[in-house]
Parts: structure tokens; C-alpha cells; sequence
């Protein structure tokens, strides 16, 4: 029996490009909506082929899409895209800052095309403030919002966290915006403009990541402090090295302090003394040192063996070719290979509720430029000759 998605019967107009936008329209195509991603040709989406990155930001963030190529500046391209606006149930961009205006595909221009629109914009500061004209990468916004002051360790400098956490993070607070707005206009009768408008800020966004720094500066008037791999509350509660590799142990209570100085034999005339979190954490130097020699003396997957039959919080600290190959993920379909006709196969990483009802049954490869244009401008009503004539004018 095949599943009913949630957004089955939407179709989703997708005008972004890079990471978040993408990330959001992936997210809606993994809940049943039809994405068409409109790119300009012929090199599309700039993150098609990224120094060092190659293809593959592109192909992790645009899987279960359309692509139709068309250029917005010549008429038929514009035609082309109010046709796709009007049948249209949600609208996504996170064009720079006056780009989308310029092209005619700005809010008060959508809703004129079709009154019934979900439009959200996806940008770095939002709109009608100080910082809306201010250019807005992963990393600016990680420096702006604090959460590179606390990365890194207690006396080096900050730290970009090492993946596009505020990028994907505002991508998922757009397509919860995105559904929750949809699910407020279903079932309701249609009035003469029901279009809504979400502005969604990346800094917004990565504040939310912050909220609990937030909320101790304003109980404690204090700083919080770079703290490396550990954390402020417990002690041990940090990365430790083992010969291969490092784990991370969490000791949280007295019980898995007992524990621990158990499972790695430590002697009690050197631990009794750190009998208590609070003893731990004032002299975390020495039980730091007192923990790391007994670490570096194994093989990383034999510490993590040993902690674990004490029921120890642990984990070995992966590479990615360890988190390709976990047992589990793959056993959840978390990992999961996907065939392209000029790629080969490659790995991607499926939506976190693909093993309940929610997400895709099927995963397609990301597309190519342009790929779905022919069929698309069919559907839309023009004839072949048509079509074709549009292509040719849109090529580049």
C-alpha cells in the first residue's frame, strides 16, 4: 500500500540556491511536494561544482526535485515562471538582497500572480532592519550570533563549528514555518487574498541555537567560556584520547565516577579524593590527567567496548568514512546509496523521519539542469514547437 504524504498534492516553486533555501525544499520534497527548482542556465545552481566540494553540497541538499532552466531576464523566461507561479501552492528564495526584486519574483509580485501563495524568504538578517543589505554567509552569522565565542578551546580563538549548522538550522525552521502555515489554511474557504509571507533570518535562526547562553547571561551576568570538547557542568565530561583515536566520556553523577575509575582500574587512594562533581570540576586538570593515562594505553573501539559494559556515557569520536558505515544508520536507512546515470553511486543522508510514516518512500537522484524543463513547459500548456523555441531562447 503506498503512503499519502504529508504535502502530497502541493507544488513548491523553489528559487534558491547554495545551502539553506535548498535544504528547506528538500525537506518539503521528502513530505510529498512537488519541487520545481528554477535555475538559470547553463550552469544553474552555484553550488553544482564547489571548489574542494566538487558536486557534492549540491547533490546532499536537492534530491526528490525538478529542475527547470530558464532565464528570468528575456520575456519568455518570465512567462514562463508567472505560469509556474500561478499553479504554485508555496514560493522559496533566499536570493542576495534586491536580486529578487530585479527579477520580478519579489512578494508583493508574487501575491499579485496568485492570491493564495505561501512565500518565504529565506535571508541572512530579515528584512527592514540595520543588517538586511549585509551579504551573510554559515560562518558570518556563526560570528555574529555568538556561537563562535563559545567553539573552540579555553584559550584559543573561536572556532567555526565544522558543518553549516545555522545554514540547515534556518532551512528547518523555514520548512516547519512552511508546513505550519499550510496546515492553518487547509480546510478553510478561500478568500480574495489569502497569500502569507514568512521571513525567516539566519541570525534569528542561530540565536535560537543560543537560548540557553542567552538566558544564564541574563540570570548571572556572565560570560560563558570556551570550554573545547567539554562541558562546564560535569567533570570528566570530555574527549579523551585513546592510541588510535579519541572517545568522548560523560561521567554526569557519582555512580558512573564509581564506574569509571572501575572499568579503567583506576586506584582509590588517586580517586577517592574526586569523590564529587564539585571536587571534580575544581580540579579537572588533574583528573584529566588522571583519566588520559589509562585512555592512551588502548585501542579506541576497546575503550569504548569496556566503558560501555559499565554502562558508561560514551562514544567513539567517528570520521565521517566510520559514520558511512555504522551499522545503525544503515539499518535505519539513515545512509543511503543512491544510483546517477553520469555519477556512479554515492551516499546520501535521508530524512531523519523516513522510518515512520513521514518522508519519502523513494529517493531520486538530485537533478541535472534543466533536466525536467521539456516536460514541465508540456504541462503547462505549451506545445512542442513552443517548448522547444523557449529552450533555445533560454539556453544561456
Amino acid at each position: 500500500m503506498s503512503r499519502i504524504l504529508p504535502l502530497s498534492g502541493y507544488t513548491v516553486l523553489d528559487m534558491t540556491h547554495q545551502v539553506a533555501g535548498p535544504f528547506c525544499t528538500m525537506l518539503l520534497a521528502d513530505l510529498g511536494a512537488e519541487v520545481i527548482k528554477v535555475e538559470r542556465p547553463p550552469a544553474g545552481d552555484s553550488a553544482r561544482n564547489w571548489p574542494y566540494f566538487g558536486h557534492s553540497i549540491f547533490l546532499a541538499l536537492n534530491r526528490n526535485k525538478k529542475s527547470v532552466a530558464i532565464n528570468l531576464t528575456k520575456p519568455s523566461g518570465q512567462e514562463v515562471f508567472e505560469k509556474l507561479v500561478k499553479r504554485s501552492d508555496i514560493f522559496v528564495e533566499n536570493l542576495a538582497p534586491g536580486v529578487v526584486d530585479k527579477l520580478g519574483a519579489g512578494y508583493k509580485h508574487i501575491k499579485n500572480l496568485n492570491k493564495n501563495i505561501i512565500y518565504c524568504s529565506l535571508s541572512g538578517y530579515g528584512r527592514n532592519n540595520p543588517y538586511s543589505n549585509l551579504p551573510a554567509w554559515d560562518p558570518v552569522i556563526q560570528a555574529m550570533s555568538g556561537l563562535m565565542s563559545v567553539t573552540g578551546e579555553k584559550n584559543g580563538a573561536p572556532v567555526r563549528i565544522g558543518a553549516s549548522v545555522v545554514d540547515m538550522g534556518a532551512g528547518l525552521f523555514a520548512c516547519l514555518g512552511i508546513v505550519a502555515t499550510a496546515l492553518s489554511k487547509s480546510g478553510k474557504k478561500k478568500k480574495r487574498d489569502r497569500s502569507m509571507m514568512l521571513d525567516v533570518s539566519l541570525l534569528d535562526c542561530a540565536a535560537t541555537w543560543m537560548s540557553f547562553w542567552v538566558t544564564y547571561y541574563s540570570l548571572y551576568n556572565r560570560l560563558p567560556e570556551k570550554s573545547g570538547s567539554a562541558w562546564p557542568a560535569f567533570a570528566p565530561y570530555q574527549v579523551f584520547p585513546a592510541k588510535n583515536g579519541h572517545v568522548f566520556i560523560g561521567v554526569s553523577n557519582e555512580d558512573y565516577w564509581k564506574s569509571l575509575c572501575q572499568a579503567l582500574k583506576l586506584e582509590s587512594n588517586e580517586t577517592d579524593r574526586f569523590s564529587t562533581n564539585t571536587k571534580r570540576i575544581s580540579n579537572l586538570d588533574e583528573v584529566v590527567k588522571l583519566i588520559e593515562r589509562a585512555t592512551i594505553t588502548k585501542e579506541r573501539d576497546e575503550l569504548v567496548s569496556i566503558l560501555r559494559k559499565f554502562e558508561i556515557p560514551c562514544a567513539p569520536v567517528n570520521n565521517i568514512d566510520d559514520v558511512v558505515k555504522d551499522p545503525t544508520l544503515q539499518q535505519r536507512k539513515v545512509i543511503t546509496p543512491v544510483k546517477d546515470a553520469k555519477l556512479g553511486e554515492f551516499s546520501l543522508v535521508s530524512n531523519p523521519l523516513q522510518p515512520s510514516l513521514f518522508g519519502s518512500s523513494r529517493i531520486r537522484s538530485p537533478p541535472e539542469v534543466g533536466r525536467d524543463t521539456y516536460r514541465t513547459l508540456l504541462s503547462l500548456g505549451y506545445v512542442r514547437s513552443e517548448a522547444k523555441k523557449i529552450i533555445s531562447e533560454n539556453s544561456n
